[in-house]
């Protein structure tokens, strides 16, 4: 068995997140670990002793708590200094990027230059502290965040480039912007603001409302939310058909947890109904969410790929016309060892894209957070990087969004704010993106004002500042 052994600090008290800490193999594949805190140290074991690059929650002053790679690192007896590897890491990923982009063409700003500087020199000067194991951490601080600096820098930088250069191919670049509309049809108080910041509304098929009694089906709140979406002259993004969230599938289906066959036969059945009701009203069919990970029904990978792959062939047998889509969940796999997979996200999206069976793009949900089944929060590089890896599908990509920033310089609603005016532009500046969803309209119910329920409305309706960006990327970069 192998062990890591990773200096912190002199603390009683383990880091935040401590048991989100992953060491990926080179295929991004997850090793099945065991953490274990012993102050100063966090112990990693594993089965293997392979190299690779562990994956840890640390604290930025610009990011709040975000998710950090090392470079790779191998076995070894010495204890690594853990923030000394993030930075290390953190800062090699920003120079090579920069390599890379400066080679395709792209003009760098002229601030990155010395924040790359400062970084190398105080990694330096933390590598060279090894017998003040404290003043290295502070050194290896200071290189962490002037990197992530450097990483908005240049990110900043290639969106606005990026996204020029997309736009004079296509003077209007295609993509679409908007919001899923939940249970929700706004009122005429919210509604003005949520139609000027899109041009795509997702309207959810709630298997679990929609079906709430076997082979009784109910249609009335879909029928008026699709009716409002198409009178206010809105794309619809149809689904997910079926979203694979405990929440959501009906409470009879759990009796036939264990019979796969019925199960397919439920679900395709299901899918059918609502394809050829609503044929010819939608413009892309979301298919199912979740299905690489299947939350709400214990299944393994074969039997996932079968039934995306039956729900996909359902769709077409219908309409062969109206693109359709599969929503992946945790796209960078950091649930992988949670829910029994053995295929990362890509590799499974690749494997159903490889079957053509009429899969034509791609949704990828990030409900970024630190609660179980969310994607872990990165800075804007690893998104990039992210999204490179999706690109080889050759595919169309659109992102379902859902952030919960933890920063700690201004309020939750402020910090949702700045999270996607920092994020939306380099996502959208990915030619593979062709659309982005917010995940969420509203707040739940009850919702205290002083608190973040994650929507761009507010509880009680009141549009926050979020929606304002939502509203800028939509004019700006939106159909």
């Amino acid at each position: 068995m192998g062990r890591l052994r990773l200096y912190v600090a002199a603390e009683p008290e383990p880091p935040p997140f401590w048991e989100k800490i992953q060491f990926l193999n080179s295929d991004g594949l997850p090793f099945r670990t065991r953490v274990k805190w012993e102050s100063p140290y966090l112990l990693v074991d594993r089965a293997d002793t392979e190299s690779g690059q562990l994956t840890a929650v640390w604290s930025s002053a610009q990011h709040g708590q975000i998710a950090i790679s090392t470079g790779t690192i191998m076995e070894r007896e010495a204890p690594y200094v853990l923030v000394r590897e993030l930075a290390r890491g953190t800062l090699n990923r920003l120079r090579n990027q920069v390599a890379l982009w400066s080679l395709a063409g792209m003009q760098m700003p002229e601030e990155l230059a010395p924040l790359q500087k400062a970084a190398v020199q105080w990694l330096a000067k933390s590598a060279t502290s090894a017998g003040d194991l404290e003043g290295g951490n502070r050194y290896a601080q200071l290189c962490l965040e002037l990197a992530l600096q450097g990483i908005s820098v240049l990110c900043g930088s290639y969106s606005q480039q990026a996204l020029a250069a997309r736009q004079r191919q296509n003077s209007k670049a295609p993509i679409l912007i908007g919001t899923q509309l939940q249970d929700v049809i706004p009122d005429n108080s919210s509604a003005t603001p949520v139609l000027e910041a899109a041009n795509t509304l997702g309207i959810a098929f709630p298997w679990k409302r929609i079906e709430a009694k076997e082979g009784q089906y109910n249609w009335s709140h879909t029928d008026k939310q699709l009716a409002w979406a198409q009178a206010h002259g809105k794309r619809v993004c149809a689904g997910p058909l079926i979203d694979w969230h405990a929440e959501s599938i009906p409470d009879w289906l759990v009796l036939w947890d264990d019979d796969y066959e019925n199960l397919l036969s439920m679900t395709t059945d299901y899918v059918k109904r609502v394809v050829t009701r609503y044929k010819g009203r939608v413009q892309v069919w979301n298919a199912a969410a979740k299905i690489n990970t299947t939350p709400a029904l214990q299944l393994n990978d074969d039997k996932r790929l079968h039934l995306a792959g039956r729900i996909l062939q359902t769709v077409r047998e219908i309409d062969n016309k109206t693109p359709v889509i599969m929503t992946i969940d945790q796209p960078a796999g950091e649930g992988l060892s949670d829910h029994g997979g053995e295929l990362t996200p890509w590799q499974f999206t690749d494997t159903l894209a490889r079957a053509d069976l009429g899969l034509t793009g791609v949704g990828l949900e990030y409900r970024i957070g630190f609660q179980a089944g969310d994607a872990l929060p990165r800075d804007p590089l690893a998104f990039c990087q992210q999204l490179d890896i999706w690109t080889n599908l050759g595919i169309p990509v659109i992102l379902f969004l859902q952030a919960a920033p933890t920063g700690a310089t201004s309020s939750s609603v402020q910090q949702q704010r700045a999270w996607l005016a920092d994020y939306g532009p380099t996502l959208l500046s990915k030619p593979t993106v062709q659309g982005l969803l917010w995940n969420r309209l509203s707040d739940p119910p009850n919702t205290p004002a002083d608190q973040n329920g994650l929507g761009i409305l507010t509880a009680a309706g009141h549009p926050k500042p979020i929606l304002t960006v939502l509203r800028e990327l939509k004019v700006k970069y939106g159909v």
